[in-house]
């Protein structure tokens, strides 16, 4: 009686089973807790985009085939024990929360290749990161982390790193040591300097440090395939001559810094497509701009130029240039030569000329701004005198 009891289980769940396997991948994805519940062993999906409950909804931890999951939303501050036993997992998202601590159980989603924590509270991140090695996405921006974890390095398959808009002071040392490494986006933190191994990565492709701290670039020159790199809103007072020797690097932004001037060196950049030194304290374009003949993007406003070289016109590629708020008096005619430029802005300049025989050759021209600002009234009228007598005063 006992053995065919057993054999009868075991048809059963075999049948179970694969009617699970059968289940149309339509029917596997789920958008409601309360429906995924039902079964939850055939629930291979599951996206809540509207979550508005103040806990976190356990019943999720039942469905241990869940492969993806998304929750947004919601006033939880954790996640409760067993989420270690989502190990089939790939994809977590949960954002838009008041989460304050990732448990140590996240380092047991060994299959998760991506991980989206945007928008919360976290304060730190477990070690055991370092065991899901298959990740290939990390997403923690818009949260309150102080510390990145040196364990950090071990997640080895590690494409994308998003850490904006954290506390974050300072990077792992071996950060740069990731091997698949590309992009890295660390904007709006507290970072000083630059970890020498992230300097010389040779997988980095594109990386953000905006609106941080840093004062120098120190060991930036090793970055041998990088691209794109935002430096925009630091304390930078001057360029290293590295930063130009970049063998294929396109865009650069130093915009909102502190620079009197760009390194002769900048005429390295061969394959330099977009530059943005904006919100500066320049005085004059760089002699070697002239030669980087793939250049279609300059933004050099609100500096202190006083004139454009002549050498503008070897810029054929040009279409777009902005160098409103400045102190230009006059443009070259050697203008007329940028006949793919779309977009000029010379805006609030004091402008005593301009050359329009040659701007009108520039046939593919959208928009072109030249007018200045009306003056302040309110500074006008504190430059008045304070004895001065109404009009129509006799005395």
């Amino acid at each position: 009686m006992k053995v065919s009891y057993s054999i009868a289980s075991i048809i059963f769940w075999f049948s179970v089973s694969t009617a699970v396997a059968q289940i149309p991948d339509s029917l596997k994805t789920f958008t409601s807790i309360e429906e995924a519940a039902k079964n939850p062993d055939v629930v291979r999906t599951l996206r809540i985009n509207r979550y508005d409950k103040d806990v976190f909804p356990s019943e999720v931890l039942k469905m241990k085939n869940l492969r993806v999951f998304t929750l947004r939303g919601g006033k939880y501050q954790a996640i409760p024990p067993g989420l270690g036993q989502l190990n089939q997992l790939r994809i977590l998202q949960i954002e838009n929360s008041h989460i304050s601590d990732l448990p140590d159980e996240i380092g047991k989603l060994e299959e998760l290749t991506q991980l989206n924590l945007q928008n919360n509270k976290l304060t730190k991140v477990p070690s055991s990161i370092s065991k899901l090695s298959k990740m290939t996405i990390l997403n923690l921006s818009n949260n309150m982390i102080t510390e990145i974890p040196n364990s950090v390095s071990g997640m080895t398959a590690l494409v994308d790193l998003n850490l904006a808009s954290n506390k974050i002071s300072t990077l792992p040392d071996d950060i740069g040591n990731l091997p698949q490494l590309r992009t890295i986006n660390v904007k709006g933190n507290q970072i000083s300097t630059i970890p020498k191994s992230l300097g010389a990565s040779k997988s980095l492709v594109n990386v953000d440090l905006s609106n941080n701290k840093l004062s120098n670039l120190g060991g930036i020159g090793g970055l041998l395939k990088i691209e794109n790199l935002d430096l925009s809103s630091n304390g930078l007072s001057k360029l290293d001559d590295a930063l130009f020797d970049l063998p294929e690097i396109k865009i650069i932004n130093v915009s909102g810094n502190a620079l009197q001037s760009l390194p002769m060196s900048i005429s390295k950049a061969k394959k330099l497509r977009a530059l943005n030194a904006s919100k500066n304290q320049i005085s004059q374009l760089p002699a070697g701009l002239a030669e980087l003949s793939q250049l279609d993007m300059i933004d050099f406003s609100e500096n202190s130029i006083k004139e454009i070289p002549e050498s503008i016109g070897n810029l054929e590629n040009l279409q777009s240039i902005d160098l409103a708020k400045n102190n230009l008096r006059t443009i070259p005619a050697s203008i007329g030569k940028l006949t793919k430029l779309r977009s000029l802005d010379l805006t609030d300049n004091p402008l005593e000329s301009l050359p329009i025989k040659d701007l009108i050759k520039l046939h593919n021209l959208k928009k072109f701004m030249f007018f200045q600002s009306p003056p302040d009234a309110s500074k006008e009228l504190k430059k008045a005198p304070t004895d001065a007598k109404p009009v129509g005063d006799k005395k």
